[in-house]
């Protein structure tokens, strides 16, 4: 019974970490980017971050909507500097960068 307790909480914990990904490329568009970059973004958060998160039972107040908040001049100072996005307190908790490999590829893409 445990276990399934643990994979609900990882299903949600990826929730809150696709959640932030999608703001991340939402506050790009809004923000005047393209939807290559947008997309760019996106999938940076995905595949360069590991996602860190646990559910919680408390209203997630966390790094989507902190994400989702951030100014245009916030966005455009961020830029492709992901670890500058994913730095807000809201976020600590959230991702952690994935290691590098040998070739200088995080991991985990290395493996698939």
């Amino acid at each position: 019974m445990l276990a399934g307790c643990t994979g609900q909480q990882a299903a949600e914990g990826e929730d809150i970490c696709n959640e932030a990904a999608q703001a991340v490329a939402q506050r790009t568009m809004a923000c005047g980017g393209s939807i290559e970059d947008a997309n760019a973004r996106y999938a940076a958060v995905v595949n360069d971050f590991a996602c860190i998160a646990v559910a919680s039972d408390e209203p997630d107040l966390g790094c989507a909507p902190a994400i989702m908040g951030l100014t245009c001049d916030a966005v455009e100072a961020s830029g492709d500097d992901l670890q500058r996005w994913l730095s807000l307190p809201a976020c600590q908790g959230t991702f952690e960068p994935r290691p590098l490999g040998p070739s200088g590829e995080n991991e985990e893409e290395t493996t698939q």
